[in-house]
């Protein structure tokens, strides 16, 4: 029977690679408007805050609507003579707060809040605003003293909802604040008979109690942007993390690992491949240091790719040894051809490169049967295989020949109908004694 064409060797490939850091995004805020410096980042920033603020925006403005309904018998108790013209003016104010409550609880009012939450609420800002002060401007018409501190303590609590309570951005809080806070104070002067040491009192309070909500707004605003980059970091430092871990061994593990479950697991059958670089050292007797440990780099890296592409699970590289397993950690019914694809496709590769001048071959021995594998360790932890099949398969690698796959007996079985098994006779196995091997040839 003749050896069918050579496995086509794959073209060299770059390994995956770990997700890039967001932590090397620009993360600085714009020094004004506390926005962040890269456009991206912001337009992430607030699609997550709408989506963890959404149900405390939903309650901040149902507390918007109650609040404003209720003050209404403060207006009707307090302020009697101007009771009528109050209420009117917070019956008109309702109207527009109520305007938009639509697309702010209705369906698919998630996905416009992520867009448009902060216009909405400077939206109810300005209309709450407005009528609060209009009615503060109808009240000071005809107030005394008392009258004017009474609306004074309104005017207060109206800066603390626009600063502290209302989640609007530092940027929109600051100039309505201020606005308010003017408005206010001309209504007092223009419009009140107080004196000039009231006067003077009640600038003082509402500048105290301007810089204070600002004050107050920016630190809300720049903490809450920076737990949101500190989370990116947390969310990179765990993806980065977990690929880290998808390198160093299955899935499966990693998620048991994680779980604090056990790691070890026996199976009753298994592919075991040890496959050596001969003649490493001579081909890299010109490099640096470095640049032998690239070229290594870059071979490991195409014989993972191979190995990922055949099923077969890279376990641990030693030296210019490169150790994978079929049918780890779940097993499987084809795990003996798995490997012995893999194991052709990366001795192409070989082959490849010695043509291209590079003195190099590959040499590799394949055994199946029962394994052990797991992690083990609690500092460094290690993926590995255990068991006979595995020093098997080890001891096969170091008494082959270069550019030749020998086989155990237990994995020529496993081949014989599909690729093309040639028998080498008896060898004498360090540590088993005499055992009759094979050389896998190719695929048929």
């Amino acid at each position: 029977m003749t050896p069918s064409a050579p496995y086509s060797a794959p073209d060299p490939v770059v390994p995956d690679a770990i997700p890039p850091r967001r932590s090397a995004r620009d993360v600085r805020l714009r020094p004004l408007g506390l926005g962040f410096a890269d456009r991206s980042l912001e337009a992430a920033w607030w699609s997550r805050y709408a989506q963890d603020r959404v149900r405390v925006l939903r309650g901040n403005i149902a507390l918007l609507y109650v609040l404003s309904a209720g003050f209404a018998l403060v207006d009707k108790l307090v302020f009697t003579a101007q009771a009528t013209t109050l209420l009117m003016a917070r019956a008109v104010m309702m109207v527009f707060l109520l305007l938009p409550a639509p697309w702010i609880f209705g369906r698919g009012s998630l996905a416009f809040l992520e867009r448009h939450a902060q216009h909405v609420l400077l939206y109810l800002s300005i209309a709450a605003t407005l009528s609060i002060s209009a009615m503060g401007w109808v009240v000071l018409g005809s107030a005394d003293e008392t009258m004017v501190f009474v609306t004074l303590v309104c005017a207060l609590f109206t800066q603390v909802c626009i600063y502290c309570t209302s989640g609007l951005r530092f940027a929109y809080a600051t100039p309505l604040g201020i606005a308010a806070t003017a408005a206010y104070f001309a209504a007092v002067v223009v419009r009140s008979a107080a004196s000039s040491g009231d006067r003077t009192t009640v600038a003082a309070f509402l500048v105290c109690e301007t810089l204070i909500g600002l004050t107050v707004c920016f630190t809300l605003e720049a903490m809450a942007r920076r737990d949101f980059v500190r989370g990116l970091w947390l969310e990179d430092a765990s993806r980065r993390s977990e690929a880290l871990l998808l390198n160093l061994m299955p899935a499966s593990f990693v998620a048991r690992l994680e779980e604090g479950r056990t790691v070890l697991e026996r199976l009753p059958r298994a592919t075991i491949l040890f496959a050596t670089l001969v003649g490493f050292d001579e081909a890299t007797r010109d490099l640096t240091p470095v640049e032998a440990v690239r070229l290594l780099d870059r071979l490991v890296a195409q014989f993972d790719r191979i190995a990922r592409s055949h099923g077969v699970e890279r376990i641990k590289t030693m030296g210019a040894t490169y150790m994978a397993a079929a049918g780890v950690p779940a097993g499987r019914e084809d795990d003996g051809p798995a490997a012995a694809r893999a194991v052709l496709a990366m001795r192409d590769v070989v082959r490849v490169m010695a043509a291209r001048g590079m003195p190099l071959r590959l040499r590799s021995g394949i055994a199946s049967g029962p394994v052990v594998s797991g992690v083990i360790g609690r500092t460094r932890i290690a993926f590995d295989c255990w068991g006979d099949t595995a020093n098997v398969a080890s001891r096969l690698d170091s008494h082959g020949e270069p550019d030749r796959i020998q086989l155990a007996p237990s994995t020529a079985r496993l081949l014989e109908n599909e690729f093309v098994v040639t028998p080498r006779g008896r060898v004498d196995i360090k540590g088993k004694g005499e055992m009759t091997t094979s050389w896998l040839e190719a695929e048929r």
